[in-house]
């Protein structure tokens, strides 16, 4: 004797319990749960840019963020930070990550992550600069466009 799956007990087909008709069954089943995976995402709420997206321009929702993740060089007093404060977007959080191995001369990622809080466009800037040195050009910027809608 063997065993009966219980959905197909429910079915009442005690009499078609036969190879075919449990491989088309399965088949049926695989077939369906395919067709619920293929389905399409909806559209991430986090937009992530590096140091290669600069000048890079931003599509948001209301609800959506942006995350910017730079490279820094701990020791060097180099940072990034905003120039400005934003009308469209307000930061956050800000904070940097470091790899669980960092070598000596390594580098660390900063991360800020911004927020709309209206609609429409307005442009970014990040600056690596050290914090007490005022007037000269920073040593890096990087800038983004962002629209939110």
């Amino acid at each position: 004797m063997y065993l009966v799956p219980f959905w197909i007990t429910l079915l009442n087909l005690p009499g078609m319990l036969n190879m075919k008709t449990i491989l088309c069954v399965g088949m049926v089943v695989a077939s369906v749960g395919v067709l619920a995976v293929a389905e399409p995402a909806p559209p991430a709420l986090v937009k992530t840019l590096t140091q290669k997206d600069n000048g890079a321009a931003v599509a948001l929702t209301l609800q959506g963020r942006v995350m910017v993740r730079l490279p820094t060089q701990p020791g060097t007093g180099y940072a990034w930070a905003p120039k400005a404060a934003s009308s469209l977007l307000r930061l956050v959080k800000s904070y940097v990550e470091t790899p669980t191995h960092l070598l000596p001369g390594g580098t660390e990622t900063q991360v800020f992550v911004f927020s709309p809080v209206a609609s429409g466009t307005d442009e970014i800037e990040l600056d690596y600069r050290r914090p007490w040195e005022h007037g000269g050009a920073p040593a890096q910027v990087f800038r983004f466009t962002a629209t939110a809608q």
